[in-house]
């Protein structure tokens, strides 16, 4: 799952996210492992335009 902040995400506006996951255990306390990652979103595109007839 994954949340934004951004209300509406707009493949025209923008195409692509980079986001940055990061994961610790021992909730960060020393000793404790952690890794970071950088994941790319693609977003596909919808057509959100309603038709258009010319009469």
């Amino acid at each position: 799952i994954l949340r934004t902040a951004v209300p509406d995400l707009d493949r025209e506006a923008q195409d692509q996210y980079l986001v940055v996951l990061q994961a610790k255990d021992m909730g960060g306390h020393l000793g404790g492992l952690s890794g970071t990652t950088t994941v790319t979103v693609r977003l596909t595109d919808v057509n959100d335009n309603p038709p258009h007839f010319v009469q």
